[in-house]
């Protein structure tokens, strides 16, 4: 599983023809950050896509991505806007779970 990993970045993967995705990156436990900035996922089912992912703080996506991922409970906690992302120093957009 994915148990042990703590950043991923998939910046590179092409997802535009992905219909499920329900459940991708469940058990990820110790997941910190995230980058699924080049997701196109409006064709994608993606429930409960973060289960037990309690340890993940950053998430860099689309607005649109961020969107769809953020309702009916995919994440825990209280995160940035989905219309509101932040700008790291590179400026690349993320969305950041609050403390």
């Amino acid at each position: 599983g994915c148990g042990s990993l703590q950043t991923l970045n998939l910046s590179s993967f092409d997802t535009s023809n992905v219909e499920n995705m329900e459940r991708m990156f469940e058990g990820c436990e110790n997941l910190v950050s995230l980058d699924i900035s080049a997701f196109n996922i409006s064709l994608a089912k993606v429930r409960w896509a973060f289960s037990d992912c309690d340890k993940l703080e950053i998430i860099y996506a689309k607005k649109e991505t961020f969107k769809k991922i953020s309702v009916n409970g995919n994440l825990d906690g209280s995160w940035t806007e989905w219309d509101s992302p932040k700008t790291d120093v590179n400026g690349r957009k993320y969305y950041e779970k609050s403390k």
